[in-house]
C-alpha cells in the first residue's frame, strides 16, 4: 500500500506546526483542571495519558499546533503509523506519520479523538538531558483560555464560557502564526542604541531568551551591531547541523516590559523554519518565564503578569562546554568547546566524557545541575574527564563568554 505523502510548515522547540483541529470535549467547571509541570533547563514538562497509558512526559510547546508522539513511545503503546508527511524543522525537514483518534487525558481534561504526529526525537533528547515521549501544545491553546503560572509552576486550564481576567498584568496585541503560537511585536536595542523592532513568536518550546531569525540578521546587519559574539553549531529534530552567533542585546522592549543585557541567538541557516520570513524570530522561556501569562485566543487577549523570576540575570554558559547524553542516558559527554573559552584553553576536547565535577561523581547530578554550576561566572570548578582509554583533569575558572 503506498501511502500519500505531503508536506506541512513544522518548526520543532523553535517553531510551529500547521495541522487539523480535533474534535474535544470537557467536563468540570470553572477552572477546567490545574496541571503541574516541571521546569527543568527552562523547558516545561506536563504529564499526558493517551488512551489508558500510564502518565507520560510532553514538552508543553506553544510553537507546535499539532500533537507530537516520539516514534519510539508509539512503538512502545503498538500504535500503528498512517499518512506519511514531510514536516520542516529548523534547518531541514523530516518525515511524520499520522496516528489518528487517540484519547488525550491532562489532568481532568479529556480530548477525544486528537491526531499526533509521530516522530523520533532522538536528536533533542541526548541535549535535554531525558527521553521524551512528546510534544503538545496547540490544541490546548486553541480549545481553552490558559494561564501559565511560573511560580506556582502549573498550567491553568478554563472555559470560555467561565473565565473572565481582571488581574493588574499588561495586555500585549498579538496575531497568530499557523493556529497556535502568538506574534508580538518587540523593540530591540543594540550597543550604539540603534533600535530595530520586529515581530517575534513566544515560544515555550525554545529554552533561551532570543532567537533571530536568518533573513532577519542579514537585513538588518545585527552581528556587526551586537557587539562581542561567539560561534555556535546546533542540530535540529531533522538532525542537519547549522550554525549561529551568540550575543547580547543592549536591551529588549516587550509591550510596556524592558529588559537588559539580553542574550540572543542570531541565525545563520540557509534553509527550513529558521530562513522565513514570516517572523523574525522567537522570544523563549528565559524571558516568559518572567511572567505569569494568560492566553485567551477567543478574545484575542494575551496577558503578561511579572512574577517572582522578573529581576532575576539571564543564565548563560560560563565554561565553553557544551554537554549532552548518550544514546544510553548514562554518560555525560563534551559535545563541543567553544573557542577561546575557559574549557577551551585549559585543553578540554569534544568527545570527552566528563566524570566528574568538582569531586562530585556526575552519575549522581542531572544535566541540569550541571549545567547550572558551569554558570557561575568567577567560580573554579574541577572537572575529571575519561579520554580515550585515560583519565585528565582540568581546573578553570568559569567567566561569561558572551
Amino acid at each position: 500500500m503506498n501511502r500519500k505523502k505531503r508536506s506541512v510548515p513544522f518548526i520543532f522547540s523553535l517553531l510551529l506546526f500547521v495541522f487539523p483541529y480535533t474534535h474535544c470535549y470537557i467536563y468540570g467547571d470553572e477552572s477546567l483542571t490545574i496541571i503541574p509541570f516541571e521546569l527543568v533547563d527552562d523547558y516545561i514538562y506536563i504529564k499526558v495519558r493517551i488512551n489508558n497509558s500510564s502518565p507520560l512526559t510532553f514538552g508543553f510547546d506553544t510553537g507546535v499546533d499539532g500533537t507530537v508522539i516520539n516514534s519510539t513511545t508509539a512503538n512502545r503503546l503498538g500504535f500503528k503509523p498512517g499518512e506519511q508527511i514531510s514536516v520542516k524543522g529548523a534547518s531541514g525537514s523530516v518525515t511524520a506519520s499520522l496516528i489518528r483518534n487517540k484519547n488525550l487525558r491532562i489532568g481532568h481534561l479529556k480530548i477525544n479523538g486528537a491526531i499526533l504526529h509521530e516522530i523520533s526525537l532522538e536528536n533533542i533528547e541526548g541535549g535535554l538531558g531525558r527521553d521524551i515521549d512528546g510534544l503538545i501544545g496547540g490544541i490546548l491553546l486553541r480549545n481553552y483560555p490558559l494561564k501559565i503560572d511560573f511560580d506556582k509552576k502549573v498550567i491553568e486550564i478554563y472555559s470560555f464560557e467561565h473565565f473572565n481576567y481582571d488581574g493588574r498584568g499588561g495586555t500585549v496585541p498579538f496575531r497568530l502564526a499557523g493556529q497556535a503560537m502568538p506574534l508580538v511585536s518587540a523593540e530591540l536595542t543594540f550597543k550604539k542604541e540603534e533600535k530595530i523592532t520586529g515581530v517575534f513568536g513566544l515560544d515555550t518550546g525554545f529554552a533561551g531568551a532570543v532567537m533571530l531569525n536568518t533573513p532577519f540578521v542579514k537585513k538588518n546587519r545585527i552581528a556587526s551591531k551586537i557587539g562581542h559574539h561567539i560561534k555556535l553549531d546546533f542540530t535540529g529534530i531533522s538532525g542537519i547541523k547549522s550554525f549561529c552567533y551568540a550575543g547580547r542585546l543592549k536591551r529588549i522592549q516587550l509591550g510596556k516590559y524592558g529588559f537588559r543585557n539580553v542574550p540572543a541567538m542570531l541565525n545563520q541557516a540557509n534553509s527550513g523554519a529558521l530562513a522565513w520570513n514570516s517572523s523574525n524570530g522567537i522570544l523563549g522561556n528565559a524571558i516568559l518565564k518572567k511572567f505569569n501569562i494568560i492566553f485567551n485566543y477567543r478574545k484575542w487577549q494575551l496577558v503578561l503578569e511579572p512574577n517572582g523570576f522578573y529581576d532575576n540575570d539571564f543564565r548563560v554558559n560560563c565554561s565553553g562546554i557544551r554537554l549532552s547524553l548518550d544514546k544510553g542516558r548514562t554518560r555525560v559527554l563534551v559535545y563541543d568547546v567553544i573557542e577561546n573559552s575557559p574549557a577551551a584553553k585549559a585543553g578540554m576536547k569534544r568527545g570527552d566524557e566528563i566524570l566528574s565535577i568538582n569531586g562530585r561523581y556526575v552519575k549522581n547530578l542531572d544535566l541540569s545541575h550541571i549545567r547550572g554550576i558551569l554558570t557561575g561566572a568567577g567560580r573554579v570548578v574541577k572537572i575529571t574527564v575519561k579520554r580515550g582509554n585515560g583519565r585528565r583533569t582540568f581546573t578553570f575558572r568559569l567567566k561569561k563568554l558572551i
